[in-house]
């Protein structure tokens, strides 16, 4: 399925050409790739619009040095009750413009001196496949094994070259000794699309399937009572999880978080990679070493000539206080992960 760039446009009688070099402008702007449909109200009865001649004919104003000549008019025949051509259709991929017609508006009861336009465009519509994750199922884990072996393990035989993957290595590989993994899959809806909302959904498609059978007054109107009940219960449906998240979050805070998932599940980063003096980071580890980078030199003095037994004896920053050196000891580090609460999120 490609992509389909709309554009819609209106132009007053009898007004100048700069709105059309705008509109130009603006289609210069898109890739050459890029499927581009236009119509609306062009007001510009002096010009050829014939099939004859996809591209503009001059008749004065040449608006061929206006006008983008890639787009090609698809409408045949007048579009206004005088007889003028005024609505135009343009696409550059005119294959995929199926069943142009122009209707009088006085079949269909309508006060207008503008023709009805009608196309279709074919499309194929595929559905989102739900995407499958591998997680650990951390209520069937054994915790008392998991802290027993991070307990009674030793890093004295541990490479001291790339310290920090070795540890993260021995840390997965006794979790997945302990916890075991199951596979849960995404859907593709938020949670506040229930079995009601679905319900209403097949009623609508079906109302919908049966209109483009038969156009009747009365499927139409069914069609659009439908869809406007759609509408309004996924408004209301929506309302109610945030009031019950809102009231749940200190209860169950998995509900705030199911629901930031869901918002946030087709938003990318803007900004994947970081620049600083010059210097761009792609990877976790080249972040990380400009973050570094960054905080030291703010916090670090860049007068590196400053003399240090002159800033010490300032009165400002003289104090009877001296800090110590910090020690940890192995022990207090393991008081501390055994006190871990498991069932809370790390952060």
């Amino acid at each position: 399925m490609k992509s389909i760039l709309l554009y819609t446009f209106y132009r007053p009688p009898n007004s100048s050409l700069d709105s059309i070099q705008q509109l130009n402008s603006s289609l210069d702007d898109n890739p050459e790739s890029a499927c581009v449909l236009l119509t609306g109200d062009f007001n510009l009865p002096a010009i050829d619009w014939s099939l004859d001649h996809p591209s503009p004919t001059s008749v004065g104003g040449h608006l061929e040095d206006k006008f983008c000549l890639y787009l090609e008019q698809l409408i045949s025949g007048p579009t206004h009750r005088d007889g003028n051509k005024l609505d135009l259709l343009l696409c550059n991929y005119p294959a995929i413009i199926r069943n142009v017609t122009t209707t009088s508006p006085e079949q269909y009861g309508y006060p207008a001196d503008h023709h009805i336009l009608e196309f279709a465009i074919p499309q194929n519509f595929s559905r989102s496949q739900p995407i499958k994750r591998i997680i650990f199922d951390y209520e069937c884990g054994n915790f008392e094994k998991l802290r027993n072996a991070l307990t009674n393990t030793t890093f004295e035989d541990m490479p001291s070259e790339n310290i920090d993957h070795h540890r993260k290595e021995w840390f997965l590989t006794h979790v997945k000794n302990s916890i075991p993994v199951k596979v849960v899959t995404d859907t593709n809806s938020p949670p506040w699309i229930d079995g009601d909302v679905r319900h209403l959904l097949r009623k609508k498609y079906a109302a919908l399937k049966r209109f483009r059978q038969s156009r009747t007054s009365a499927r139409k109107q069914k069609q659009r009572t439908l869809s406007q009940s759609v509408k309004y219960l996924v408004r209301q449906k929506h309302r109610d999880y945030l009031g019950k998240v809102k009231d749940s979050f200190a209860e169950n805070p998995k509900l705030f978080w199911r629901y930031h998932k869901s918002v946030r599940r087709h938003q990318v980063s803007n900004r994947p990679e970081i620049v600083y003096n010059g210097e761009t980071a792609k990877t976790a580890a080249h972040k990380a070493e400009l973050f570094n980078t960054y905080f030291s030199s703010v916090f670090t003095s860049p007068r590196s000539s400053t003399n240090l037994e002159a800033v010490t004896r300032s009165p400002l920053l003289r104090t009877e206080l001296q800090l110590s050196d910090i020690v940890i000891s192995v022990d207090e580090v393991t008081d501390c992960l055994k006190s871990l609460n498991t069932s809370k999120a790390n952060g």
